[in-house]
């Protein structure tokens, strides 16, 4: 034995003590009273999510796991909920097995993708989101410019230049800038000159922070890979003070966090 000490290395997350919703607290005597129903645990595992109770919601969907190993949903859901717990080896783990289960998921891949970025391993996440693209409807407003925006980057990261670009072709000429809820479209729209970063960083100024994170984090890399460092390391360290209260598991501050730790 090395003398690392148990506390450090030994699992024991500490629990929340808040109000849970009354879906969430129907549910856990509805598994307490079940504890064999697989999709009882699913639902309970959602409801916490809704909480934003995402230990409990990665123990949740482990034991639904358990109990039906060979349904894929089940790791699509657990990884997404090791992507909030900042756990990116767990969460790319979950996806991989997942994308074998269920293959034609969008969602699997989308965030497969994601995972292997926090990571820094690029070669994989544009895999994934190769595939992802593939099983994307071209005229999903919002799937659409989401697997653009984040493939874009990940070949941007990789020196793809010239896939870089075969990205943002792929766009429809008269897509329409700001439609989408969560504000890819916009992104994709700096990056081919439509628009510009001020102008985006001054809407992002009016909005909630949580609903300008996505915005946030792609101007701020964009910054950083047009040769703005200092602005752009600025931007990623104001979005992470601004979502350290509430939006701590969003995509954007995960991914300021691996920017900002180099």
């Amino acid at each position: 034995m090395f003398g690392t000490p148990k506390d450090h290395q030994v699992a024991d997350p500490q629990r929340t003590e808040t109000e849970r919703s009354e879906e969430t607290v129907r549910l856990a005597a509805a598994v307490a009273d079940n504890p064999r129903n697989a999709d009882l645990w699913l639902d309970y595992g959602l409801a916490l999510s809704r909480d934003s109770l995402m230990r409990e919601a990665v123990e949740a969907y482990s034991r639904a796991i358990a109990l039906d190993p060979f349904r894929g949903i089940l790791y699509r859901h657990r990884g997404h909920r090791h992507l909030s717990c900042w756990e990116f080896p767990e969460a790319a783990a979950d996806f991989e097995v997942a994308a074998r289960i269920i293959p034609d998921n969008w969602d699997v891949w989308y965030h497969l993708g994601l995972s292997y970025y926090l990571l820094r391993e690029y070669d994989l996440a544009q895999a994934a989101y190769k595939r992802c693209l593939e099983l994307t409807d071209m005229t999903d407003i919002e799937a659409f410019p989401a697997v653009i925006d984040w493939s874009w980057r990940t070949a941007r990261r990789r020196g793809d230049e010239a896939y870089a670009a075969e990205l943002l072709a792929m766009l429809p000429a008269d897509f329409e800038v700001g439609t989408d809820e969560c504000g890819y479209a916009l992104n994709c729209a700096v990056y081919q000159g439509r628009a510009t970063v001020d102008d985006v960083l001054v809407m992002c100024a009016d909005k909630d922070p949580l609903n300008a994170a996505t915005n946030s984090y792609a101007m701020a890399n964009y910054l950083r890979e047009t040769g703005e460092e200092a602005r752009g390391v600025e931007e990623l360290g104001k979005l992470m003070e601004s979502l350290d209260a509430e939006g701590w598991c969003t995509f954007g501050y995960l991914a300021a966090m691996v920017d900002l730790k180099g």
